[in-house]
Formats: structure tokens, sequence, C-alpha cells
């Protein structure tokens, strides 16, 4: 998965149901928010892009 247009490719695993894809990274990633721009790879090969409609916070709640 790329977030960023010159950012490098970080693993994550997609999940497709009848409604939705869920993408989750291998590791927690900073700064990402609705309204940005995804693709999936396979290697070399676009499978998708997508527009992020929501984030998880990595870091629990009471925690900083």
């Amino acid at each position: 998965m790329q977030i960023r247009a010159h950012a490098d490719p970080v693993p994550a695993h997609a999940t497709v149901t009848s409604d939705a894809v869920t993408v989750v990274p291998e590791e927690p990633l900073d700064g990402v928010a609705p309204g940005q721009t995804a693709v999936l790879y396979l290697g070399t090969r676009v499978l998708g892009q997508f527009t992020i409609d929501r984030t998880v916070s990595a870091v629990p709640i009471g925690v900083s």
C-alpha cells in the first residue's frame, strides 16, 4: 500500500467484503487522514486505488 505519491510502499493486509475494503498496514503509519488516496499493489502491479474514509489510532486512549 502506498499513501503518499512519493512515499515508499508499505506492507499491508486488505480484506474485501461485499460492501467495504479494509486495509491494515503491518506497522502503524503517522499522519494518515480521511480524504487521502491510497494505492494497493501486488509487487509492481496496481490492484486498486481508494480514498480513505476513516482511520483508527494506533495509540490507546489515555496514553500520551
